[in-house]
């Protein structure tokens, strides 16, 4: 009795390691494809030649799982041939979590850990605040239930 609860133990394990292998393949694939289109962009516009910085991605635990994240900072894009990504409004910043993708525009951005929540902060146009782009204004996420929300309605 003692060894089939054993194996059961064993193969239960396995399985659970073998998922998350898969969802941490899945996630490695997504973040590259959010940088191939960048690189495609790139390359269509005059055939320039992308290259990142060392901190276009950050890895984060925004769903509070355990499980650590991907943001890809638009911030960390470069193309020879222009400034194709970032504008008055901030640049691309793309989150992926729990096999979402949520693309996003901001200035900057930054997580607090705030009790039991992880709440991304985005430095965004003031117009998301009823001004210009000289208006101050953040808009703070929280992941749940499976998306982003905010009390603008997300």
């Amino acid at each position: 009795m003692r060894m089939r609860r054993i194996a059961a133990t064993a193969v239960t394990a396995m399985l659970l390691w073998g998922a998350v292998q898969e969802t941490a393949a899945q996630e490695t694939a997504a973040q590259d494809a959010v940088i191939d289109e960048a690189r495609a962009q790139c390359q269509a516009f005059e055939d320039g030649t992308f290259t990142t910085t060392d901190d276009v991605l950050a890895q984060i635990d925004l769903s509070r799982d355990g499980r650590p994240d991907t943001l890809v900072d638009g911030h960390g894009f470069r193309c020879t041939s222009g400034n194709l990504y970032c504008g008055t409004g901030g640049c691309p910043l793309t989150v992926l979590v729990d096999g979402s993708r949520t693309d996003l525009l901001a200035r900057g951005w930054r997580v607090v850990d705030w009790g039991t929540l992880s709440v991304l902060l985005l430095d965004v146009h003031g117009v998301g605040c009823g001004g210009t782009n000289l208006r101050p204004c953040v808009e703070a996420l929280v992941w749940s239930e499976g998306a982003f929300r905010s009390v603008r309605g997300n």
